[in-house]
């Protein structure tokens, strides 16, 4: 072709360069899921590295006795990871503590999700999931058979899957994964029945590290599920929250008291004029001391967050960070 001025010869070399370019065949969906999925495993290796490092520092304090303040809130919006960082969390901390036993509540809703996630990253770490009473019948891959009940009712079948499950969870090195229902059905106190009584037993003082999605949920400790929540031993906790919190201090010092047990006692001790310089609370019913905790973490903390002089404002969240930090 000869030249012409008037012809756009740069145009005409973009438009083969655009041409050739997508001639190049782009990878298909399973590929494209492979290599997603290989980054992710990747990404977990790392994320465990990461954590062994820090738990090995953890593992050095806790040879002092010492737990530290408890657990942690991880609050964020859907879809940010917080399921699969919480795994991979677990999955260091078991390399490390094999002997602490996983316990995961979740709501009915993400319920599935947390077994799915274990099963869809082929996690090393067996797991067991409470259905509900209801939902059983729809997961039962083995149907049950007990010898002389030819036929045994749903509730039957139920309480025999928990009592199963439950028991493996607490001789082997597994995760269990129930509903808050389940939990407070299994929980429940004065059973005149060893089979129950065991369960309950094994799930409060069993328990290693407690995770609890939507942890926001129990608004109160004085709540039936949050009488439940406390009486379960372990001061480890991970707070689990796909709803960003509310400017409601009074709810949030109920989600810090739920992922910090000792939560009060700091409260006090640093705010409480008559608890400085003594590491022993004063003997009270726990739930006065709460109450004495609440107020002077509103009237300390939370109004001085909300003052609209910024010096206030500023003592008012360094407070709160040193509380929270320790």
């Amino acid at each position: 072709m000869s030249w012409d001025p008037l012809y756009n010869h740069a145009e005409e070399g973009a438009t083969k360069r655009r041409s050739n370019a997508m001639e190049i065949p782009s990878p298909s969906s399973s590929q494209r899921i492979r290599i997603h999925k290989i980054m992710i495993l990747v990404l977990l290796q790392l994320i465990h590295l990461i954590m062994s490092l820090y738990l090995q520092k953890v593992t050095m304090v806790n040879t002092t006795n010492t737990y530290g303040s408890g657990g942690c809130v991880i609050s964020h919006t859907p879809g940010a990871g917080k399921t699969f960082l919480v795994i991979a969390f677990l999955v260091s901390y078991l390399k490390l503590f094999p002997d602490k036993k996983p316990l995961i509540l979740a709501p009915k809703t993400t319920l599935y999700t947390w077994y799915k996630e274990f099963i869809k990253w082929e996690i090393p770490i067996t797991v067991y999931l409470i259905h509900g009473r209801k939902n059983l019948r729809d997961f039962d891959e083995t149907p049950l058979t007990i010898l002389g009940v030819p036929n045994p009712t749903s509730d039957v079948k139920h309480v025999l899957d928990c009592l199963e499950k439950i028991k493996k969870w607490h001789l082997h090195h597994s995760v269990l994964v129930m509903g808050f229902t389940s939990f407070l059905s299994l929980t429940r106190e004065n059973s005149k029945y060893e089979h129950k009584k065991y369960m309950a037993k094994a799930l409060r003082e069993s328990t290693g590290i407690l995770i609890l999605d939507e942890g926001n949920n129990p608004r109160s400790t004085k709540s039936r599920l949050g009488k439940g929540l406390m009486k379960v031993e372990t001061e480890l906790r991970i707070l689990h929250s796909g709803t960003l919190f509310q400017n409601n201090f009074g709810e949030y010092f109920n989600t810090l008291c739920l992922a910090r047990p000792k939560f009060v006692q700091e409260v006090l001790k640093e705010l409480d004029i008559k608890q400085k310089g003594n590491d022993k609370n004063p003997e009270k019913a726990q739930h006065l001391l709460e109450t004495r905790a609440r107020k002077f973490f509103l009237d300390d903390i939370a109004n001085k967050i909300d003052s609209s002089d910024d010096e206030v404002r500023m003592q008012g969240l360094n407070m709160l960070r040193k509380i929270t930090s320790e």
